[in-house]
């Protein structure tokens, strides 16, 4: 009998974990974001900016417009490296290499567009690597021998 409530309470010991990691997996994100706001030269919002974040490798793109804020915000982009182009009317053209995405981060992109014709085009590489300062969390990856050597209270290996 004591063998069998081992085996029972082995069975509902990973029936709860494969539970509650399964329910984990899907709240993860495997895309980030970039935000970020566009401002002139004065420090004014530009509003209706035209933001296009290209993939280096993919050629992939995500567009968005400035708010009335000036702000932006592209969500669910794969992780890779992006070129950041911004274009509004009677404004120099930006564009910004080199900007990494990783999975479940946003990264913060500001941009200050300067009064100039349109065919001038201001390029910047990003090489810096990226602080995520848009929230304030901790964050652990945790790796399958960690959770195998996790002990199960109640449970001995010799009573199997």
């Amino acid at each position: 009998m004591t063998w069998v409530r081992s085996v029972v309470r082995s069975v509902s010991v990973f029936i709860a974990f494969a539970v509650i990691a399964g329910s984990g997996a899907r709240a993860q994100l495997l895309q980030g974001t970039i935000v970020g706001d566009v401002v002139d030269s004065s420090q004014a919002a530009v509003v209706g900016a035209k933001v296009v974040a290209t993939s280096q490798l993919t050629n992939f793109t995500r567009e968005a417009v400035t708010n009335s804020s000036g702000a932006f915000d592209l969500p669910g982009l794969p992780p890779e490296t992006y070129t950041i182009t911004v274009t509004a009317p009677g404004f120099q053209s930006y564009a910004q290499t080199g900007v990494g995405v990783t999975p479940n981060t946003i990264r913060r992109v500001n941009v200050t567009l300067t009064v100039g014709q349109v065919t001038e085009t201001l390029t910047v590489e990003a090489l810096a690597q990226a602080l995520q300062a848009d929230r304030s969390e901790i964050r652990s990856d945790v790796s399958g021998t960690t959770l195998t050597n996790i002990p199960v209270v109640g449970w001995r290996a010799s009573g199997v």
